[in-house]
């Protein structure tokens, strides 16, 4: 029996180490246990700033984030590209999970001069599925993230850990 739960133990204890989030357990009836991590607005605010400041010429400085259901709407402002200031503007995405891994989307550009086909805005996305993809999982075998929800005040990742073997 300790086999079979130290995997989960391990995945609940690298999550609640990271001291970032919520972590909540539920054991489920074909053998699996969902971990739940739940990010809170301001959590989800550090993760964009930090998301951001990887990059040598981020998108947005100064990021304040509102979380609404299935979406992330990111304020903050914008140097323009002709050295003339900053200006507002929003970006507005969407988080999910595909095959087990991250998906972080721009659905949204309201920034003067920008689409949501910019490489610096792909670049944006890769950082942070890769930045919600650590927080939420270590590599494990048995771990799989199963699902992320956005609601108005938190992000919710789910991973399914196989306690059975």
């Amino acid at each position: 029996m300790l086999q079979r739960v130290i995997p989960f133990l391990l995945a609940a204890i690298s999550l609640a180490a990271c001291n970032f989030g919520g972590v909540s357990v539920e054991r489920n009836s074909d053998g699996t246990t969902d971990v739940i991590v739940s990010l809170t607005e301001s959590e989800v605010n550090t993760l964009i700033q930090a998301a951001l400041e990887q990059s040598a010429d981020p998108l947005l400085r100064n990021p304040s984030v509102d979380l609404q259901p299935g979406q992330i709407v990111i304020s903050g402002e914008h140097d323009r590209r002709d050295g003339g200031g900053r200006i507002s503007g929003t970006v507005t995405m969407s988080i999910s999970v595909v095959n087990g891994d991250v998906q972080a989307q721009i659905t949204a550009v309201n920034i003067e001069g920008w689409d949501a086909s910019d490489a610096r805005i792909q670049e944006f996305n890769r950082q942070l599925a890769q930045l919600l993809g650590g927080r939420a999982r270590q590599d494990n075998a048995r771990a799989t993230l199963s699902a992320i929800t956005i609601t108005n005040d938190a992000l919710q990742i789910r991973i399914t850990v196989q306690t059975q073997g």
